[in-house]
């Protein structure tokens, strides 16, 4: 579970953190290499994200789906400039299914141990 929060929180920020470094108008140099590198990090955060919440759940193919759709939306932002107000509508999407996910395993942790 712990795994799961911190890749995910780090898969959101390097997302927002590359839209907001994208959206700027005039782009250095600097600028386009920082989106690339954080939109490299975030595909390898996302692999572990995609390996922690599997695809069984209803809930892991979600997550599994709306990041996929960020990096998608942030590649096609970056190109074309356009659909970054819809990734950071995702990410806060995203964000509320990590956290039912994380919920629900916990919740299923205290019924194994016999707490519930």
């Amino acid at each position: 579970m712990e795994q799961l929060r911190v890749v995910s929180s780090e898969f959101i920020q390097k997302i927002a953190l590359s839209v907001a470094r994208a959206r700027i108008e005039n782009k250095t140099k600097a600028d386009i290499e920082y989106v690339n590198s954080h939109r490299e990090q975030a595909l390898l955060l996302q692999i572990k994200m995609k390996l922690y919440v599997g695809t069984s759940s209803t809930l892991g193919k979600k997550i599994v789906d709306l990041s996929d759709k960020a990096l998608v939306d942030l590649h096609d932002g970056i190109h074309e400039g356009k659909g970054f107000e819809e990734i950071l509508d995702d990410l806060s999407d995203l964000e509320d299914l990590v956290v039912e996910q994380l919920e629900q395993a916990w919740t299923q942790a205290k019924e194994d141990l016999g707490f519930l």
